[in-house]
């Protein structure tokens, strides 16, 4: 197929037709959003940005045959998605209860034991199945999906490869121990991979900008984290510094040369995912984080895998899907697919 032409709509991402034994890269849909906390839909992100993605053109200035991205896309597990809707329906029940102040009663805490206990089945699922895109010697990229969603994958990495570091970008530092009683929150992740991924020698944080006052003491103390808070970015670009200082600070705070991209969309200025789980104002933009993604690309780094998560689609009265935050996730995803074979 001629890049010139529409996109054919076949369930791959950008319309790619690569088989897996052909492609460089394997992209594994994870539609589970059970322990979002304040908006659910990120269970549908991954058919909102593959859906998107075939508007976008496959050309770039920066990356050389951009449109030759040999990329093969997992099909979405309908039965993930399904225990995903079956369990977040009891979710938000108990959620609506703790928010009024009610007491535990018994059925709650029987929820959160069955959403730890499928949150712990979803961490092997996405596990095994990294585990064999990188053992056939693919470059493995998740699209979930939740913030929760990556920690088998990081599991997985952190058994292939010896030591590499985590580029994290998002609004939150998904720092605690556990959130709402849920032991595999999306607001722990980073908790979760410090805990748990030894191969992980530096998580490196960019857009936070919310954060309670014991994920700022955790910061404080960690060795294995370095944060970039927002608040200071905007500062410095305020007074007068160059973006690409900040970038080049952020790259060398990276203390490996193999990389692992986990970026929440939220991340971003919330005008480019209003509909996502948990937006804040303030972020990066969608050209900042294009420049950073080709420093990264351009730098001695090697960019060993990665995930993209909280994408979630706004549904219309007439109950078609708005496209926007899954245009903007697909435009993402690409870059941080290019970023990946740059050189």
């Amino acid at each position: 197929m001629s890049h010139d032409d529409a996109a054919i709509h076949n369930g791959q991402l950008f319309g790619l037709d690569v088989g897996f034994s052909e492609a460089e890269v394997v992209v594994l849909p994870v539609p589970w959003d059970v322990t979002t906390s304040y908006r659910s839909g990120a269970a549908s992100g991954p058919d909102a940005v593959i859906e998107a993605s075939y508007q976008v053109d496959l050309y770039s200035e920066w990356v050389k045959d951009a449109g030759n991205l040999r990329l093969h896309t997992l099909d979405v597990p309908l039965q993930i998605k399904n225990k995903s809707s079956e369990l977040r329906l009891q979710v938000e029940k108990y959620l609506e209860a703790i928010t009024r102040g009610e007491q535990e009663t018994k059925d709650f805490k029987t929820i959160v034991e069955n959403v730890n206990l499928e949150s712990g089945k979803l961490n092997q699922w996405v596990k095994k199945e990294v585990e064999n895109i990188v053992s056939s010697g693919k470059i493995p990229f998740l699209l979930g999906g939740d913030h929760s969603v990556p920690f088998g994958a990081v599991e997985a990495m952190s058994e292939a490869v010896k030591e590499f570091s985590i580029l994290h970008l998002d609004a939150h530092a998904d720092l605690r121990k556990s959130y709402e009683g849920f032991e595999h929150s999306h607001a722990s992740i980073m908790y979760n991979i410090l805990s748990h991924a030894p191969s992980v020698k530096r998580i490196v944080q960019f857009g936070i900008r919310d954060y309670s006052s014991t994920e700022r003491e955790m910061i404080a103390s960690e060795s294995r984290l370095k944060v970039f808070f927002d608040d200071d970015i905007q500062k410095r670009l305020f007074e007068g510094e160059t973006w690409a200082s900040i970038v080049d600070e952020i790259i060398e705070a990276l203390p490996t040369e193999n990389v692992y991209l986990s970026f929440d969309i939220d991340g971003l200025d919330p005008s480019l995912c209003p509909t996502t789980g948990t937006p804040v104002p303030g972020g990066i933009s969608y050209s900042q984080l294009k420049y950073l993604l080709f420093r990264l690309g351009k730098s001695k780094k090697k960019i060993i895998g990665g995930d993209l998560v909280e994408v979630a689609p706004r549904f219309r009265e007439d109950l078609q899907k708005d496209q926007w935050d899954g245009n903007v996730g697909a435009r993402v995803l690409f870059m941080m697919l290019l970023a990946s074979r740059m050189k």
